[in-house]
């Protein structure tokens, strides 16, 4: 093993989150989750061959997360007392098939350097915490609308984007269909509908609140799907033939919007 290796091993081996690690020469590969992989290789950013710094990269495949730094070892350790030449910028020099420190370097100098790494990973995981609540979010938003909308006879090319469903329609419109937050945000009480008719004029955007059309028209927003929780759900059991009943009378009136522009 030699010292990029060793170093590598030193900083990263305890480091919970990062699974499957591989460390080859002056870089390493590891794993958050399947799908995100993480590679760190060591870097110059002044001189050849004098490594002075880490660059970090996070990549989530299949997803629009990325991530990188690029973690000079002066940054964290401050620059290091040579008794030549003063004060210096720590860093591991390669020549000759030789690799060393510029600097003699203490298990506290790496510790430091481990911990400011540490801290940083502690932040990607709580991002990656996050995104996975978000994710989970969006299938049950995807899943509801789905329900609803996804076997209409009356619609095509159908789309899902977390709230949002964006369909064709049998007359030659497009329809646009989103969870709306009447009054707090993220309690979705009704469906917020945007039609485009076959000419691609769009009409005004239509409000079809839940409590309506489900069954409760007495008490405005007195049904909806409570988005704080983290796996979000309707407040009250809603059975499926409701839900039908309601994307049906939600898909008669984007017709009879989109037909009136035929004649």
């Amino acid at each position: 093993m030699n010292l990029f290796e060793n170093v590598l091993h030193t900083l990263f081996d305890g480091i919970r989150m990062l699974k499957d690690i591989k460390i080859s020469g002056k870089s390493m590969t590891a794993k958050i989750d399947p799908n995100v992989r993480v590679k760190v290789q060591f870097v110059s950013t002044d001189y050849q061959s004098q490594y002075d710094a880490l660059l970090i990269s996070v990549d989530g495949r299949g997803s629009s997360y990325a991530h990188m730094i690029c973690t000079r070892f002066s940054e964290i350790l401050g620059n290091l007392q040579d008794p030549k030449l003063g004060p210096v910028p720590l860093s591991i020099h390669e020549s000759d098939g030789e690799v060393r420190w510029n600097l003699p370097v203490s298990d506290q100098d790496l510790k430091k350097i481990s911990i400011e790494i540490s801290e940083y990973f502690d932040c990607i995981e709580e991002e990656f915490q996050y995104l996975r609540q978000e994710a989970v979010k969006l299938e049950v938003y995807e899943s509801e609308l789905y329900q609803m909308f996804g076997h209409h006879p009356d619609l095509s090319m159908l789309e899902y984007h977390g709230s949002r469903l964006c369909a064709r329609t049998s007359v030659g419109g497009k329809v646009t269909i989103d969870l709306a937050s009447q009054d707090a945000e993220h309690y979705y009480s009704a469906l917020g509908v945007t039609s485009e008719k076959p000419n691609g004029k769009k009409s005004m955007p239509m409000f079809f609140p839940f409590s309506y059309y489900m069954g409760d028209k007495q008490h405005q927003n007195s049904i909806y799907i409570d988005g704080e929780q983290d796996i979000p759900r309707w407040n009250k059991y809603i059975p499926l033939r409701k839900k039908l009943a309601m994307a049906n009378s939600v898909i008669e009136c984007v017709l009879k919007d989109q037909r009136a522009a035929l004649v």
